[in-house]
């Protein structure tokens, strides 16, 4: 569709998954940064310990979120245009089970940015699948960067 996509940037990120982890989990920083990469909140023991540490954050997002969808879809009640799909970006948006998540929780199709798709980036390799998201800010500024006065 075209127009104007309702968009929601919520600010706390992957530095609070990562600290909160590292203090419950008694781990290091990068240690808590692989656990999320590899096992993130899949359905393990491993995951399970993590999706119970970081279950507060994960509601807090999904609470800001129904907020956001309510207020716009109660805004824009007389249009057709409701928001059903959410998309996730960031560092640990492509942690394993996080997408999952977000579907379950909220009810709405969930899908993780991958800001590479239309964009060419021969002949430069791939990026890595996992680190896709992580960069969606930054492809985002740089294809306006031409608008912006700096």
């Amino acid at each position: 569709k075209s127009g104007i996509l309702p968009s929601c940037c919520l600010t706390r990120g992957s530095h609070d998954f990562i600290n909160i982890i590292c203090q419950d989990l008694h781990i290091s920083p990068s240690e808590a940064q692989l656990v999320l990469k590899k096992t993130g909140i899949v359905k393990c023991n491993l995951g399970d310990k993590v999706r119970g540490v970081i279950k507060p954050i994960l509601d807090f997002y999904c609470r800001e979120i129904l907020s956001s969808v309510a207020m716009y879809n109660d805004i824009y009640s007389d249009t057709k245009s409701a928001i059903c799909s959410i998309v996730l970006s960031g560092a640990v948006a492509s942690s394993p089970g996080f997408a999952d998540y977000f579907a379950n929780k909220t009810g709405l199709s969930t899908q993780v940015v991958n800001p590479w798709r239309n964009i060419s980036i021969y002949p430069l390799k791939p990026m890595p699948k996992h680190l896709n998201p992580a960069y969606a800010d930054a492809i985002g500024l740089a294809m306006t960067s031409d608008h912006l006065e700096i």
